[in-house]
């Protein structure tokens, strides 16, 4: 799979969803659930297209090997019994690899979510200046929680007097950068990628909350 594709994907699928979709059509009316969507759509596939044109191919680590590139072609059986069983196996390692990666992860983004206070998000999410959208988009990156499970926070937030492109910068940093996130992909991409990667949908973000700003301005 080219490498635009994958963060194409890697970018949107946190972004995206039906149970959001549905969410925000619910709360704030179907004309900004589209526009959300369509949002995190122009924003995945952005990503994708610059990841894609700067030949980082490279930067890509399936396996490590004492510090070494390692990277095997794999045939696919061909027969429905052994793909299951190849499957099963694959995925297997690869929990073997990944599984202490996850763990740290999540517990840092439960961590945050369990001890920081809701008025500590109230208080710095309301700054009224432009700084705000950045502010939202840094202050998502250390919680780990998917969009559908803020939307009602956002509603709250929203109700308080924050404006909706600063709520909508806050929900997707924290699905689309958050730091458990980040310890994942850190398995299998070096450093240089993951930051061009987090850069460039950082960036995306902020223009996003300015935007719908400016709209519902």
């Amino acid at each position: 799979m080219p490498l635009g594709i994958a963060f194409s994907f890697i970018a949107t699928s946190p972004l995206v969803n039906e149970v959001v979709f549905v969410l925000m059509g619910n709360k704030f009316g179907w004309k900004i659930a589209f526009l959300y969507a369509f949002a995190g759509i122009v924003l995945g596939v952005l990503a994708g297209l610059l990841i894609g044109k700067m030949n980082l191919d490279k930067e890509i680590l399936l396996n490590l090997n004492n510090g070494k590139r390692l990277i095997k072609e794999t045939v696919l059986p061909q027969e429905f019994s052994k793909k299951i069983t190849f499957a099963l196996k694959s995925g297997f390692r690869t929990f073997k690899k990944l599984w202490w990666i996850i763990v740290i992860g999540v517990g840092v983004g439960a961590i945050a979510h369990g001890y920081i206070p809701e008025e500590f998000f109230e208080k710095y999410l309301n700054l009224n200046s432009w700084i705000a959208v950045p502010v939202a988009t840094i202050i998502g990156i250390p919680i780990y929680a998917s969009c559908a499970a803020v939307v009602p926070f956002a509603v709250v937030i929203i109700e308080k007097g924050i404006p909706l492109g600063t709520a909508l910068a806050f929900m997707m940093s924290l699905a689309g950068l958050s730091l458990p996130e980040a310890i994942m992909l850190k398995r299998i991409l070096s450093f240089k990628l993951l930051g061009i990667f987090f850069g460039i949908v950082a960036i995306g973000i902020v223009i996003v909350g300015y935007l719908f700003n400016f709209i519902m301005g």
